[in-house]
Formats: structure tokens, sequence, C-alpha cells
């Protein structure tokens, strides 16, 4: 069975030192761990002004080793909707990764909503990154907090398109985790999964199995931490691997 891992990154990011970012990194370090796959962004591409332009550098890389690629993308820049058709079309995208966090808007603005539902009918999914850094450094450049009841209100409001919550603490998916077990287009990843011990098992109190997905967050996280979430977890090996493998494969279907 292959191990997947649905939340990791190449690229430079703009205010600390990353000291793997390349993508012969990422793969020493799947390989290392046991991870044969995955869908991977570009930290790069974040804050440029047109974030294709970042992604072109690096889609090709990505995929012609094996990977799945998610495109940065801000559904509020003029023309990102028509962008969906080079994402898809050109870059060869899997799922498009947005960062409301970092780039300041509500997902329920229209444009959003709308872009999501546009990103779904093209077999696209769509990833919400709630943060990429903790909130509290703020001295370099200025994060918002995502309203986690926005989460569930897109989700629903676009029942054609899959939808992973990336980076949320385990009390935010706490918070709407009605939301997240009875919607079908919804699944979430356990990239920041590292404020509690036993994070995994007090998770799985409240969320369905079939709705978790590994994901590291590397190199802006240290993949090993998050991998021995669910290593060390005391679940039943046949969770584990969904978590690690059949969860992404449905995903990604």
């Amino acid at each position: 069975m292959k191990n997947y891992d649905v939340c990791c990154f190449t690229g430079n990011w703009p205010f600390r030192k990353i000291h793997k970012g390349k993508m012969s990194d990422l793969i020493a370090e799947h390989k290392k761990n046991g991870i044969s796959g995955g869908l991977v962004g570009c930290l790069d591409s974040v804050f440029y002004n047109d974030p294709v332009e970042g992604d072109e550098e690096v889609c090709n890389e990505i995929i012609a080793a094996g990977y799945s690629f998610a495109a940065a993308a801000n559904p509020t820049l003029t023309g990102a909707i028509d962008d969906l058709d080079i994402i898809r079309n050109k870059l060869h995208a899997s799922a498009v990764r947005l960062y409301p966090s970092d780039h300041l808007y509500s997902l329920k603005s229209p444009e959003v909503v709308e872009y999501c539902k546009k990103a779904g009918e093209m077999g696209l999914r769509v990833i919400i990154t709630v943060r990429t850094e903790d909130i509290r450094i703020d001295y370099c450049f200025k994060q918002g907090s995502v309203a986690v009841a926005e989460l569930a209100y897109l989700a629903k409001e676009c029942p054609g398109t899959k939808f992973l919550f990336s980076n949320i603490f385990i009390g935010e998916i706490f918070a709407i985790a009605d939301a997240v077990n009875s919607l079908d287009n919804v699944w979430v990843d356990m990239a920041r999964f590292n404020h509690y011990l036993f994070a995994l098992e007090k998770t799985l109190e409240k969320i369905k199995a079939e709705k978790i997905i590994f994901g590291s967050g590397f190199p802006l996280l240290t993949m090993k931490c998050m991998l021995l979430n669910v290593e060390f977890a005391e679940i039943p090996e046949a969770t584990k691997n969904m978590i690690m493998s059949e969860n992404y494969e449905r995903f990604m279907k």
C-alpha cells in the first residue's frame, strides 16, 4: 500500500530561511519516511502578483516526479477565474490552493464562491489553507484569521467541489465537526496536529476517520513530527491505512 502526503511544498518562503525547499529535498524526505507521492504546492507563488507565473516554473518538475500539483490561487485577483483554464490545461494541476489568511479575504465573498464552483466543474479540488505561519508572527507581513464557520459555508455552497481544509488546528476542526462529518465533499489534513499529546486519537473522537488525510506541511513544518502522530497513535492499523493512503486516493479520484 502506498502512503501519501496531501500537504507539502517546494520553493522558498520569503520570511525565513527554508533549508530543504527543492523538489529533490521533498522527494528525499518522502523516500526516507516511506511516502511515495502526494499533492505539492509552490511556496514561491503565494505572494506573486500573478501566481501562475511562479507555478509555471515548477509544475512540470513536480508532475514529472510522479506527484500531483496544487496551483496557488487568489480568487480576488482580476482574471483569477479565467486563469483556471490555464491552471487545469496548461499547468495540469489537480487542485488549487487558496491562502485566505495571507491574501485577506472572506470565504463568503461572492467571487470566492463563484471561483470554487467553477474549479469543481473543471475537476479541480480546492484546498483552503487556514494558515501558513503562526498568526502571532505578523511583524513581516499582516496575516488574517480565517473564520472556521466560513469553511463550512463555502463547502455547502459548492457541493460539486471537493474541499481540503489544510493547516487547520484541532480545535477549529471540532468547531465545525458536524459539517466535516456530514458533507461528502470535505476532508481535512493533519499538518497542524501538533498542539496536543495524542492529537490523532483526540481528533478521531469527534471526526470520522475517513475524513482525515496525512499532511506534513514540509518544508515549513517538520515531516517526522507529523508522521509520528500516525505511527505511534493507539488506533487500529486499518485506520492508519485510511489516513496515510485510502483517504487521499478517494480525495484525488
